[in-house]
Order: structure tokens, then sequence, then C-alpha cells
């Protein structure tokens, strides 16, 4: 019976710590996202429209570079598709990939 009851007492005490370790990792995610949705729409649209980080490997945690189009009018006020954005930054971190910058 004792040693019934203590398993049991065990179970729910891990269980209880893994809800709490859940809610917390969820609580991250949701804290991360919330800046990250706050910094997007604190830009401006000209930052948006011609801004990427470019990666040195398909790894977020490998070395990596903002790049901006030289070319690019930052105070447009107008968004660009973001078909036109994903393949304006997938020429922008291209041409940094040729010139070596990784």
């Amino acid at each position: 019976g004792q040693l019934l009851d203590a398993i049991a007492s065990d179970d729910r005490r891990r269980t209880r710590r893994h809800r709490l370790i859940a809610v917390g990792v969820a609580g991250a995610i949701v804290a991360g996202t919330t800046a990250g949705a706050i910094a997007i729409a604190r830009a401006a649209q000209g930052q948006i429209n011609y801004t990427a980080d470019c990666y040195a490997a398909a790894d977020l945690g490998s070395r990596h570079g903002t790049s901006v189009l030289g070319t690019a009018d930052l105070g447009e006020k107008t968004p660009t598709p973001l078909s036109e954005r994903v393949a304006l930054a997938e020429e922008m971190c291209a041409a940094t990939w040729r010139i070596g910058t990784f």
C-alpha cells in the first residue's frame, strides 16, 4: 500500500513539473513571437520591402548578416507583394554568397 502511494505521489509531482515546463516553454514562444511581430510592425515599409537577413548555411544558428538593396527607397510607404520580396531577398543573398561574404 505505501509503495503504491509513493509511486502515485511521485507520478503526480512529475506530471505537475512537466506541465509547468510546458507552460513556461509555451509562454516563451508567445513572448518571442510577439516581440518579432512588434519589431516588424514598427519597421518602416521601405525596410520591410528591401531588407533581408542572409545566412551562411541552411541553419538559423549559422553566421548571418542583414542585406539592404543599395537602390532602395527606405521611405517608401507602399507594400511590395510577398512574392517580389522573397525573390529580391534570394537575389540579395545570392549576391552576398557570390562575393564571398560568408
